[in-house]
């Protein structure tokens, strides 16, 4: 045993050393590592002494293929060292541009799913200690841009961030790039944020999860067209579904032309107020139809409400009420959609009064 003791220092300057000299000897060693896992590089390249540049590196699997023009790092005793002190100035992972192309592999059997959690409240425990982990050992990461191939198809993602628990990104489709959306969220101790903006499509979002030991409260707002949706829910330790939950929709107007819907009308407007409560929703809607001016052809303006309720089970239309000039209908009394075979249990029966001017 003695001779254990005195290998000891030898072993441990050994160990000294080649960590004080990785980063000079650390590309010979993925070089011959990394192929095993599918990843080629051309490239590696020593930034000072924290850090290091990989070029042309390449991924090959089942599912993609994957070149990634440049990748900058820190190498490990930096990256530790920056991680323990809580320095996030400098990138972590800083990657250029990104080409992915989009393979169909032979169908595979899926793997077996692992514990999924039982409620939101659950689910969200288990994002904040991932997410946790996330930040400690990577707290800043950027990525310049990733385009995804599929097929004719082009997704683009670009300025992607991670930082100080904020993610951020940009993403556009090549059929629909003056839709480009811009993507916030931001993760506290006590509540997420999350905002979707697109200013091609005129619309944003922003929600607001808060949550406590026993329930969560979130709010979201979308924004379309100046039209305004607001809505908020609550949720417990009882499942996924909230628990309650209302939103309501207030003199929206819609421009036809705006959403590429053709016909004799112009615009069309409506309200929505309605709530959910264990399990059961219901929903007061008014809208109007308004026609063009400027055609050969007269079309009256049109009117209608109706009020919807129901579950997963069924849906009830307890009432449905239409106007225009010259009619007026109503259902005579409620009638039940059964969603599973899609029937009607009962009649649609309607009272219509036809108005004569003279």
């Amino acid at each position: 045993m003695k001779w254990v003791v005195r290998a000891l220092p030898f072993g441990f300057l050994a160990l000294v050393i080649g960590l004080g000299t990785l980063p000079f000897w650390m590309g010979s060693a993925m070089r011959m590592a990394l192929p095993e896992e599918g990843v080629s590089f051309e490239e590696y390249e020593r930034v000072g002494y924290s850090r290091f540049v990989l070029k042309g590196v390449s991924v090959d699997s089942p599912q993609a293929t994957i070149e990634v023009d440049r990748l900058e790092a820190y190498s490990p005793l930096a990256w530790v060292w920056n991680a323990v002190r809580g320095n996030d100035l400098d990138s972590f992972v800083a990657v250029g541009k990104v080409d992915v192309i989009v393979l169909e592999p032979e169908a595979e059997p899926e793997p077996e799913s692992g514990e999924v959690p039982a409620n939101l409240l659950e689910a969200v425990d288990v994002a904040k200690e991932s997410l946790g982990l996330v930040a400690y050992w990577v707290p800043h990461t950027s990525i310049e841009l990733i385009e995804a191939r599929l097929d004719e198809q082009t997704l683009a993602v670009h300025n992607i961030l991670w930082r100080d628990l904020r993610f951020s990104l940009s993403a556009s489709h090549d059929a629909y790039a003056e839709y480009e959306v811009d993507i916030l969220a931001e993760v506290e101790a006590s509540e997420m944020r999350l905002e979707i903006d697109s200013e091609g499509a005129k619309t944003n979002l922003k929600g607001k999860l808060i949550f406590a030991e026993v329930d969560a409260e979130a709010t979201m707002t979308v924004v379309f067209q100046g039209n305004v949706l607001d809505a908020t829910a609550r949720f417990d330790e009882t499942g996924w579904l909230p628990v309650e939950a209302n939103w309501e929709a207030v003199d929206w107007m819609i421009a036809a032309e705006n959403i590429n819907l053709g016909g004799p009308y112009s615009s069309y407007g409506f309200n929505i107020s309605g709530n959910w409560d264990n399990g059961v929703y219901r929903n007061d809607i008014e809208g109007r139809a308004v026609p063009i001016d400027d055609v050969d052809y007269a079309l009256p303006e049109v009117d209608f409400a109706t009020t919807v309720s129901g579950d997963f089970v069924q849906v009830e239309i307890e009432s449905f009420h239409l106007s225009a000039p010259g009619i007026d209908a109503r259902t005579a009394e409620s009638v039940s959609l059964a969603l599973g075979d899609l029937k009607l249990a009962g009649e649609m029966k309607f009272d219509i009064d036809l108005i004569c001017r003279f």
